[in-house]
């Protein structure tokens, strides 16, 4: 009996014993394992600190650009103040004959705002709120002419011009050619609103020699907050990719005010922004460099 014990109380401890040294066996082999997971997560986090960095630093030598027009001024000139405030170059689109274009045309010269002539054409579709003068395809020549020259002599300080509506008339060559003929002759550019895949005056503008801009994005289809900051963050990253982005929106309290909030941020995240002219000028600086030479001038992502 008295060698039972013996026996099993030996027994106990060398289990025991074999017990501890698993445990320490285990203990350094988790810590080993620790340390290698530690030493495999510093590249990776260096590469997110790497690809942190780089997001938020911009190359010296490259701007992106952000051309930002606001449309369909005349109505009203309780945003010009708001406009002047964001202290930066932009160009406004003011519609001809109505209530404020003369006022909104002088104060703009005053305040160093850009603006242009936003020429009513015939859309394809909603048609019941047109601007009086709508260029159409029932107009002659005559009347096409007298028009543009009237918006012209309303909106006096004039650089260039764009396009109001016109998903309709921007695919009439009668019409587009009758327009640019003018634009040409006071050596002015357009700005294609771009309101149908349809349209003509890329084509037209290359045989006349006008100088020709496209619109990337509207900011402001739909009036909400998040829906503009969404469409500004878009046009952002089209900058980047593509070194420009020429934005669209509208003379509204909601979209200025957005601009207002976000043009500071873009600005310090390294976005230029330019008026269509000085954008112009800079791309064709860009191609004199690289002596290419062209009878016109064609920007578009």
């Amino acid at each position: 009996m008295f060698r039972q014990s013996i026996i099993i109380t030996l027994f106990i401890i060398i289990a025991i014993a074999i017990f501890q040294a698993n445990i320490v066996s285990f203990d350094k082999s988790l810590s080993k394992s620790f340390e290698a997971d530690k030493k495999s997560d510093e590249p990776i986090k260096s590469d997110l600190n790497r690809k942190k960095e780089a997001r938020g630093t911009i190359p010296v030598d490259k701007e992106p650009v952000f051309v930002l027009v606001l449309d369909d001024f005349g109505y009203s000139e309780k945003n010009l103040e708001k406009v002047a405030d964001m202290g930066i170059s932009m160009t406004i689109a003011v519609l001809p004959n109505a209530p404020f274009s003369g006022k909104i045309c002088s104060f703009s010269e005053q305040n160093g705002i850009e603006t242009i002539l936003h020429l009513p054409m015939e859309p394809g579709e909603n048609t019941k709120f047109l601007e009086t003068n709508t260029l159409d395809e029932t107009m002659s020549d005559d009347e096409i002419m007298s028009i543009v020259r009237n918006g012209f002599f309303s909106v006096f300080s004039a650089k260039g011009v764009s396009n109001h509506m016109g998903s309709k008339a921007t695919k009439d060559e009668r019409i587009v050619n009758i327009v640019f003929d003018e634009i040409k002759k006071r050596k002015m550019y357009f700005l294609d609103s771009f309101t149908t895949q349809d349209s003509v005056c890329e084509e037209i503008s290359l045989k006349k020699g006008i100088p020709y801009v496209k619109r990337d994005i509207f900011i402001d289809n739909n009036a909400e907050e998040a829906y503009i900051e969404k469409q500004l963050l878009t046009a952002e990253i089209m900058a980047r990719e593509k070194d420009f982005v020429v934005a669209l929106g509208h003379d509204r309290r909601i979209t200025i005010d957005v601009l207002s909030k976000i043009i500071p941020q873009l600005r310090i995240r390294g976005i230029k922004f330019l008026t269509i002219s000085e954008f112009i000028k800079k791309q064709e600086g860009k191609r004199d460099s690289l002596e290419l030479v062209s009878t016109s001038t064609n920007y578009e992502l």
